[in-house]
């Protein structure tokens, strides 16, 4: 029999970094905005590095603080100082266009009776959703890649990630090592697809700006929210072109894993 997951056994981490604070109270604002039910939920966390006044301007005052710049040990210490089983891990510019607490829950329960490390909930969306009914959800199982787990929205449960944590300094790093880990089928990792689940682009690259993502989430030129600066336009066509070429290429998994039976039904 299935067992039915404990609300407190989901918390949410916001990874962020005291440079870009900025950034972060974007976040805090627009989720505690729109995205009320959230917070009454779950817990939010925000990961930082170090205690600074300017960190109790946030609305959230979950705020924890790793007192180092080392990304991988940042991670472990704001791991240590949450209780709950499983984490969603968002970072500070990857905001919420939409989140059935509904559906994440039907996620939840099925990745803790099916022993599932990692759980991706961006994956393919932005195509695919277009086409599933709303009461559905679609798993998979995520192709082998280069960045097969990476830190796109996901569920994770904790204590395995703290060990994927060992000897990593940087994102990138976390991100090849656990790829290749997943490679040699070191552990279960799943895409989950929901009509009413999904999150923006991400609006920020090297500490500047896309102009149009930005808008598309505040409805708001950049210049009256944050003293950043847009990225070169050149850089912006190019990652414009990156993106739809993974939509395409995630989209081609999905409809892969169709064809020869491997897509379930939740």
């Amino acid at each position: 029999m299935n067992k039915k997951i404990k609300n407190n056994e989901l918390s949410i981490l916001v990874c962020s970094y005291d440079k870009v604070l900025d950034v972060l109270e974007l976040w805090d604002n627009y989720t505690y905005t729109y995205f009320q039910d959230l917070s009454k939920k779950y817990k939010i966390y925000y990961g930082l590095n170090f205690p600074n006044k300017e960190n109790y301007n946030l609305i959230n005052k979950n705020i924890l603080f790793s007192n180092t710049f080392d990304w991988g040990l940042s991670m472990k210490i704001w791991l240590t100082q949450i209780d709950s089983k499983y984490l969603l891990i968002l970072l500070d510019d990857q905001l919420i266009k939409k989140l059935s607490i509904l559906r994440l829950e039907t996620i939840i329960n099925d990745v803790e009776n099916e022993n599932i490390k990692f759980a991706s909930i961006s994956y393919g969306v932005q195509i695919f959703q277009k086409f599933i009914k709303k009461q559905s959800i679609f798993k998979g199982e995520i192709p082998i890649s280069k960045y097969s787990i990476n830190l796109q929205p996901a569920i994770w449960e904790k204590s395995f990630l703290k060990k994927l944590l060992k000897n990593v300094n940087n994102p990138w790093d976390f991100e090849l090592k656990s790829s290749i880990l997943y490679k040699r089928k070191f552990f279960k990792s799943y895409y989950y697809i929901a009509k009413d689940i999904a999150f923006f682009e991400q609006y920020i690259e090297r500490g500047k700006l896309y102009p149009k993502r930005f808008y598309k989430i505040f409805k708001r030129n950049y210049k009256t929210l944050t003293k950043r600066y847009s990225l070169e336009k050149s850089r912006r066509i190019w990652s414009h072109i990156g993106y739809i070429y993974k939509l395409f290429k995630e989209l081609f998994n999905v409809l892969k894993s169709f064809l020869i039976k491997k897509i379930k039904y939740l």
